[in-house]
């Protein structure tokens, strides 16, 4: 406190590369997949499911058989991201890809019989997941972490964006006659 009753400003801590977001944000995605990874071992799912899949079940859980735009768009994965994952899933046996019959150009994505079959230890693994990340912090800290984490996405998605138009801007050929 000062003279005049005021709080005196904590000294702003020196920025480092270990104090910076991304160094956070990074040690959460290594951390939390090594956690995913002991849970998917534990729970014997580790021979169907790997880091980055789960979200995609999760989803077709909710929306089995969409077009794997919207499947894109949900799990907010670029198609090529999600086709790569789902090649995975479709050789695990998890899924199947066909053509939309009204919309040939179109791949629709449904859970096999399998796939289905692994909801109730899938869902009890991700309660558990969520009881171990959020051990100790209040409900509404959780949501603040949510919104937060929530616009850093945005941030990246957007910064990609800008990234990918320039390096395209780049490429274009410059006609210097018409």
């Amino acid at each position: 406190m000062t003279s005049t009753g005021r709080r005196r400003k904590a000294p702003a801590a020196k920025t480092t590369a270990l104090n910076l977001l991304g160094f956070y944000i990074g040690r959460v995605r290594y951390n939390q997949i090594n956690l995913l990874q002991k849970l998917l071992r534990q729970t014997k799912l580790d021979k169907h499911l790997g880091p980055g899949t789960g979200h995609i079940l999760s989803a077709l859980y909710e929306n089995d058989g969409c077009v794997i735009k919207e499947l894109a768009a949900k799990v907010r994965l670029s198609p090529s991201t999600l086709t790569g994952l789902l090649q995975r899933m479709d050789n695990s046996g998890l899924i199947k890809c066909r053509r939309d019959p009204q919309d040939g150009r179109a791949l629709l994505i449904s859970l096999t019989a399998l796939g289905h079959s692994l909801k109730p230890r899938y869902n009890a693994m991700l309660k558990r997941m969520e009881a171990i990340l959020q051990a100790d912090i209040a409900e509404e800290d959780i949501e603040t972490v949510k919104q937060v984490l929530s616009k850093v996405l945005e941030n990246i998605e957007a910064g990609c964006a800008e990234i990918d138009r320039k390096r395209k801007a780049e490429r274009q050929p410059v006609l210097l006659c018409e």
